[in-house]
């Protein structure tokens, strides 16, 4: 396929980077619309040309009504050249209003930076801030079931609604160093929140300041974690109440 460079290949054009991790690309796809987070496109919709040679995506996935995340897998070194195509248009990428997002051409995309002078990276149409890669402010919501390798990856806040029945965190993934990650009960029901203290699962351990799992009962409350991009640290207060 040959390279068509635009620099306006559409009015509504997404921004897009990309972010190298050890042996694959993660590439975030900023919208300048809110768009419909109910369906998400296909891979085959997406091409990534790493380097000179064309790559599919992978782990589509929406993170805001704004951002959209997928993978490049098998990215030998750090590339010096990443452009993306969207072959569109699809029923499967579309506003909140239903209207189809249109296609675009190769279009270059953005390193996430690590130097000091673009250290601050800012989103205005999603007022989304992002220091080192570490999105700020930004939330998921989880409901009933018992959660291995919980993906929180750009996560800040997680909402823990526990109406519909009980919840237990295992372990998380993803999480990066330096990461802040608030737990947070949204309920005051019968139902319990359980986080489990250096669990045997899979993922990234949790590690709680008494050194044992701890539950929620009928009240609010939560925990507050930190990473150091491997364990995740309970630093909700210095000494157990």
């Amino acid at each position: 396929m040959t390279d068509i460079l635009r620099p306006w290949p559409y009015a509504a054009k997404p921004y897009i980077q990309f972010e190298f991790k050890t042996d694959r690309l993660v590439m975030w796809l900023t919208f300048q619309y809110p768009m419909d987070i109910s369906v998400q496109p296909t891979n085959s919709y997406f091409t990534t040309k790493v380097d000179g040679v064309d790559k599919t995506a992978s782990n589509i996935t929406w993170i805001t009504p704004f951002t959209l995340k997928y993978q490049v897998l098998t990215v030998a070194s750090h590339p010096a050249r990443v452009l993306c195509t969207y072959d569109g248009p699809s029923p499967l990428l579309r506003t909140a209003w239903h209207k189809q997002w249109e296609p675009w051409e190769r279009m270059l995309c953005t390193d996430v930076p690590y130097d000091f002078e673009h250290v601050l990276d800012i989103d205005i149409p999603n007022e989304r801030v992002t220091i080192n890669g570490v999105l700020a402010l930004t939330s998921k919501t989880v409901t009933t079931g018992s959660w291995s390798e919980l993906d929180v990856s750009d996560v800040n806040i997680l909402f823990l609604d526990c109406s519909g029945g009980v919840i237990e965190i295992r372990t998380l993934k993803d999480g990066v160093n330096s990461q802040i990650l608030h737990l947070a009960r949204l309920c005051a029901t019968a139902n319990n929140i359980t986080v489990i203290h250096n669990s045997g699962a899979a993922g990234q351990k949790i590690f709680l300041h008494r050194g044992a799992s701890e539950t929620l009962f009928a009240e609010y409350g939560g925990w507050v974690l930190v990473c150091n991009g491997t364990s995740w640290f309970d630093v909700s207060h210095a000494k157990h109440v």
